[in-house]
């Protein structure tokens, strides 16, 4: 069976600085894929690849067999692929329930319906009761699982979770993983996502990815990957690091 999603060797580089080189990663229906890494590695230059940001110089993407290496950001989600990025950044001006019914109205053309999505996912990421408050009341935190929402909206396939987690508390942590765990299971949504808490990628991922400079240096389970020496030297720096 054909992966889900599968990047054939793509490289990309800035002003002659190479941020990607020849990386080949894939991820399967229903999988959860860790993407790890040093800061710099090429992680989030990848997921701009991956979801129309950026086009890579060489090497290909496909997604449900369809080449989308040079399509845009919409026409990339219409397929069914929703991201997240580093720095949130929801309409502040507009409510919580309201920056989760724009993506809900991608596959719900009726705002009643929409709306009722966006309530049902914003109370199962543990924001229903601040649905009403404006997108810039929220903390740090709560913006960060809002761009979850957001995503998640979009009724994708693949989900791109760049750094989500990063600055939530471990019960906050627990909470999401509870989450993904659960529209993976349920709901089927691949998950490919880049993380710097090694707990929860030991926690969530089926299968973990290491880039170095960005180039793929090892790639297997969780287990397997924190005993590779190449992975210790360039990233973990110990082997007692869970």
């Amino acid at each position: 069976m054909n992966p889900l999603l599968e990047v054939r060797g793509v490289s990309l580089s800035f002003r002659g600085v190479r941020a990607v080189f020849n990386a080949s990663i894939s991820v399967a229906a229903n999988a959860i894929v860790a993407l790890i890494g040093p800061n710099g590695a090429g992680k989030t230059t990848l997921f701009n690849m991956i979801a129309g940001a950026s086009a890579p110089e060489t090497g290909r993407i496909l997604f449900s067999g369809r080449t989308i290496d040079g399509l845009r950001p919409a026409e990339i989600c219409d397929l069914g692929i929703a991201r997240t990025f580093q720095i949130a950044k929801p309409f502040t001006g507009l409510s919580v329930l309201d920056n989760v019914t724009i993506g809900a109205l991608k596959r719900n053309p009726r705002i009643d319906e929409a709306r009722d999505c966006a309530k049902e996912i914003l109370t199962n990421l543990g924001l229903g009761a601040k649905r009403d408050l404006p997108a810039s009341a929220l903390t740090l935190p709560d913006r960060k699982r809002l761009e979850v929402a957001r995503a998640i909206a979009t009724r994708p396939k693949l989900l791109l979770l760049d750094e989500a987690m990063a600055g939530l508390r471990p019960s906050e942590c627990e909470a999401m993983i509870e989450f993904l765990r659960g529209i993976n299971g349920t709901q089927g949504i691949a998950i490919l996502l880049t993380e710097h808490v090694m707990r929860v990628v030991m926690a969530l991922a089926q299968s973990v990815v290491v880039l170095h400079q960005g180039e793929v240096v090892a790639s297997g389970t969780p287990e397997q990957v924190v005993h590779e020496p190449a992975v210790l030297e360039c990233y973990l720096g110990e082997k007692t690091f869970i």
